[in-house]
């Protein structure tokens, strides 16, 4: 099997993956994103947890993630692994969204390959993930994407429970 046939049937894993997931009401899969960018090998989503603490775009203007979501949870399908990664977008954003942004950046980025702390650009990746899949079954990579998800989804939860703390404490 070729480089890209490989990275294809892997990307179809993840997106029946995702697909599971947003059935369960889990996520939101970026389906538009994911049918237009088919051969890119990324998978996006959303929460409903982040967009609440991060609002879209006021104004609906596209971000740079292509819509008016200020984050994305993006999965990058590699021939030998998957970058699971959670990342903001600059673009178009309102003062009180940045502020937001900024303080998660501060107080709860985690892992060596999120971003320094003054990038250049309008993306900051908060969080990132590699799993190795080199060799894995359908099944073992639904298993590795569940860890992994669980592992995200409760770093979300952690996150927007001490920002929920936060603006108590300011009230």
């Amino acid at each position: 099997m070729s480089t890209d046939e490989r990275i294809k049937k892997i990307t179809d894993i993840i997106i029946e993956w995702a697909e599971q997931k947003a059935e369960d009401g889990e996520l939101k899969l970026d389906t538009p994103f994911c049918d237009y960018y088919s051969d890119h090998s990324t998978v996006r989503y959303w929460t409903s947890e982040m967009t609440d603490l991060i609002p879209d775009n006021s104004e609906g203007k596209d971000t740079g993630f292509k819509n008016p979501h200020h984050y994305a949870f993006e999965i990058e399908c590699l021939q030998e692994a998957l970058h699971l990664l959670f990342a903001f977008s600059y673009t178009d954003i309102s003062d009180v969204t940045k502020i937001k942004c900024e303080e998660i950046l501060e107080k709860y980025r985690m892992y060596r390959m999120a971003d320094e702390k003054n990038p250049t650009g309008n993306f900051r990746r908060v969080c990132s993930f590699r799993i190795k899949i080199k060799n894995k079954s359908k099944e073992e990579i639904f298993n590795e994407m569940n860890k992994y998800f669980y592992e995200m989804k409760g770093y979300e939860e952690f996150i927007c429970y001490k920002m929920a703390e936060e603006k108590k404490k300011k009230a």
